[in-house]
């Protein structure tokens, strides 16, 4: 069965048969042209909740 969802956030469209493949079309459309995108899973990971955030110190800037 084709899954499609729209994120909110973009305009694009994803259409993917995940587990049963492994390839996703990315759909959206710009100044009345249409792209399409195609990806494909490598491997499915496990990632943090919320990322760290590193910062290189400013100029005369104590290292804590």
């Amino acid at each position: 069965m084709l899954e499609q969802s729209e994120n909110t956030f973009s305009s694009r469209v994803f259409v993917h048969d995940y587990p049963n493949s492994s390839k996703i079309e990315a759909h959206y459309q710009s100044n009345g042209k249409l792209y399409n995108s195609y990806y494909n899973i490598i491997s499915l990971g496990t990632y943090p909740p919320s990322p760290k955030f590193t910062q290189k110190p400013r100029n005369n800037a104590p290292n804590i």
